[in-house]
C-alpha cells in the first residue's frame, strides 16, 4: 500500500508539472495568424505572442494593442489578473483566471478573453462593438500577402483602409515573409532575383460573401436602448417589429427606434392581415406621424394574403433563421447563432428578439457577423424583401 501511495503522488506531481509546463510552452501550430494596423499605423510584431490571431470565428489581439488607439485606454493588472479596457463613458473588463466578461455597470458579456502563454489576448470585435470603436477587416485574398489583416481605430479614420493598404504594401509584404518563415514557410535566407519563388500554401478558405438583414420581432423591455446603442456602434440596420395589439403601450418604443435611424414595423398575428395591418398602420401615423409599411406576422402568411397586403402598400417580411428556442440562456443562443450563420446562405434573414437576452450576445454577433463576411443590409419601405 505505501508503494502504491508513493506511485500515485509521483504520478499526479508529474501530471501536474506536465500541465503547469504545457501552460508555458503552448503550441501554436494551428493558428491563424492576423496581420493588424493600429489607426494608420502596420504593427511590425510577429511572435506567437504578439501578433493578432484568428480562433473561433473571433479576432484576438495582445491587449497591449489597444493601448495604441487614440482615446482608449487598455491596463493589464497581474496580481488580479483583470484587463481593463476604457473610453470616455464606457469600459469593459476581462477577468482571465474566470474568464468572465462583463462591462461598467455589471452587464455580462458572452465571450472571454484567452490567455497567449503569459499575455492576455483580448476579442477585438467585442471590445470595439461596445465601445463604440473602428474595425475593419481585409480577407487574406484582398490583402495581396496571404494573411488576413484587421484595423482598429478610436473612431472612423481620415485616411481610408484602400490606401493604408497601398501605401503600406511592402511593409505588409515583409511581416507577412518574417511571420511565414518563423511558421516554416519560408527560407530564412531572402530569395533572389533568379531564384524561383517560394510557393506559399494556400490561405484557408474564405467563407463567402452573404447579405443579410436583422429584424427584431416582439415586444421591447429595459435593452432596448442599449440595444440600439451595440447597433449604431457596429453601423448596423435594423428593422424593429412591434405587435399590433400593443403599439398603443409601446409608442416610446417606436419613437425610439424612428429617431435614432432604424427602421420601425409592425408584427401581425391575427385571421385577417390587412385589416390589422392597415389599423396599425394608422396608430403608428398618430405615434410617429408617419406611416409604417414594414409588416411581418408571427404564423404562415398565404398568398392570396401576401397579395392583398402588397396591393395596399404593405412590405411583408419572412424571417430565414430563428435561433430562437423555449428557456434558452445566452450561451445556448450564441451557439445557435454561429450554427446558423455559420451554414447560412445568402440573403437571409434573421429573427432577434429585443430584449436582454439578446443584448447579452449581440457584440459577439457582431464579430460573427464580421468574421462569416456577412454585409448587413438596409431595410427599409422601399426595400424589396429577401426572397
Amino acid at each position: 500500500m505505501k508503494l502504491a501511495r508513493t506511485f500515485l503522488a509521483l504520478a499526479l506531481a508529474l501530471a501536474l508539472a506536465l500541465g503547469v509546463f504545457a501552460r508555458f510552452t503552448p503550441s501554436y501550430a494551428a493558428d491563424s495568424y492576423v496581420i493588424t494596423i493600429t489607426e494608420d499605423t502596420l504593427l511590425r510584431e510577429t511572435g506567437d505572442e504578439s501578433m493578432a490571431i484568428y480562433q473561433d470565428g473571433l479576432f484576438f489581439v495582445p491587449y497591449t494593442t489597444l493601448q495604441r488607439l487614440n482615446g482608449v485606454g487598455c491596463t493589464y493588472n497581474p496580481e488580479e489578473n483583470l484587463v481593463t479596457v476604457f473610453k470616455q463613458g464606457a469600459a469593459i473588463y476581462f477577468e482571465m483566471d474566470t474568464e468572465r466578461t462583463y462591462t461598467y455597470g455589471g452587464r455580462p458579456v458572452q465571450i472571454s478573453a484567452r490567455w497567449r502563454g503569459e499575455v492576455p489576448y483580448v476579442p477585438i470585435q467585442v471590445v470595439c462593438t461596445w465601445l463604440n470603436l473602428y474595425y475593419s477587416y481585409t480577407s487574406a485574398n484582398d490583402s495581396g500577402v496571404g494573411y488576413p489583416v484587421i484595423r482598429v481605430a478610436g473612431k472612423t479614420p481620415a485616411t481610408s483602409d484602400a490606401t493604408i493598404l497601398s501605401r503600406n504594401a511592402d511593409a505588409l509584404q515583409e511581416v507577412a515573409d518574417e511571420r511565414s518563415r518563423l511558421s516554416g514557410l519560408l527560407p530564412d535566407n531572402p530569395v533572389r532575383p533568379d531564384t524561383p519563388p517560394v510557393v506559399q500554401p494556400p490561405a484557408p478558405p474564405e467563407p463567402p460573401n452573404r447579405d443579410i438583414t436583422l429584424l427584431f420581432l416582439g415586444a421591447t423591455d429595459d435593452a432596448l436602448t442599449s440595444i440600439l446603442d451595440t447597433l449604431a456602434g457596429a453601423r448596423y440596420a435594423a428593422a424593429f417589429f412591434i405587435p399590433s395589439d400593443i403599439l398603443a403601450d409601446e409608442g416610446e418604443a417606436l419613437r425610439q427606434v424612428w429617431c435614432r435611424g432604424f427602421c420601425p414595423g409592425i408584427l401581425l398575428s391575427g385571421d385577417d392581415l390587412l385589416s390589422e395591418a392597415q389599423a396599425a398602420s394608422r396608430m403608428c401615423a398618430n405615434l410617429l406621424h408617419v406611416r409604417v409599411r414594414l409588416v411581418s406576422c408571427t404564423r404562415e402568411v398565404t398568398d392570396d394574403e401576401r397579395l392583398a397586403l402588397e396591393a395596399s402598400g404593405f412590405r411583408l417580411w419572412t424571417p430565414t433563421i430563428d435561433p430562437y428556442q423555449e428557456e434558452m440562456d445566452s450561451s445556448a443562443l450564441l451557439a445557435s447563432l454561429q450554427q446558423f450563420l455559420e451554414d447560412g446562405e445568402d440573403d437571409s434573414v434573421l429573427t432577434l428578439r429585443p430584449d436582454s437576452l439578446t443584448l447579452e450576445v449581440l457584440p459577439v454577433l457582431s464579430g460573427y457577423l464580421s468574421s462569416l463576411n456577412y454585409t448587413v443590409q438596409d431595410i427599409w419601405e422601399w426595400t424589396e424583401p429577401a426572397a
